[in-house]
């Protein structure tokens, strides 16, 4: 999924445990593993490709810098995005931290995906596996890429929903 649906319901979920940070984005963390087995529809990112092997690697092309910096852009408006639309859902002044921990938590296995095809570094090999080829959705969505995006957004407004029902009944 995008960065902003896992920033929203990983903030909303560590919501559940607000005066435990640590349990909070463990929670969060969770999360995005629980988004990514859903089938869903991701933007392109121009840098990266699949190599013969179903891996993925930078592509080998003349303007891989142009390419990577406007993937960065993308990524990073993502994310900002995810995490300002959290601050805006799930501020609560009590704990003014928990919306960003939860949104972070969320986002994180991302980022961590981001430095393992970076690195290629053996200790996140193992993470890398289990995110992308265990859990990860092998399913795509063949629709238009707002369409994919759009059916993301509706799945976690339901999911969110679903959270905040739960959190209503047992207070």
């Amino acid at each position: 999924m995008t960065l902003i649906p896992h920033a929203l319901f990983g903030a909303a979920v560590a919501s559940f445990v607000p005066s435990h940070p640590v349990a909070a984005f463990g929670v969060a963390f969770a999360s995005h593993f629980v988004l990514d087995a859903i089938p869903h529809k991701d933007y392109e990112l121009r840098s990266i490709q699949k190599s013969k092997d179903n891996r993925l690697q930078f592509v080998q092309a003349v303007d891989l810098t142009y390419r990577f910096v406007m993937d960065v852009l993308t990524v990073s408006a993502d994310a900002l995005a995810g995490i300002a639309l959290s601050f805006m859902f799930f501020f609560n002044p009590a704990e003014p931290w928990l919306f960003l921990v939860g949104a972070i938590g969320g986002i994180l296995p991302d980022f961590v995906k981001f430095l393992y095809i970076l690195s290629k570094n053996k200790a996140l090999k193992y993470f890398d596996h289990l995110h992308y080829n265990v859990i990860h959705s092998k399913r795509v969505f063949s629709v238009p890429q707002q369409v994919g995006v759009l059916i993301q957004y509706v799945t976690v407004s339901i999911l969110i929903l679903g959270v905040e029902v739960v959190k209503y009944m047992i207070s």
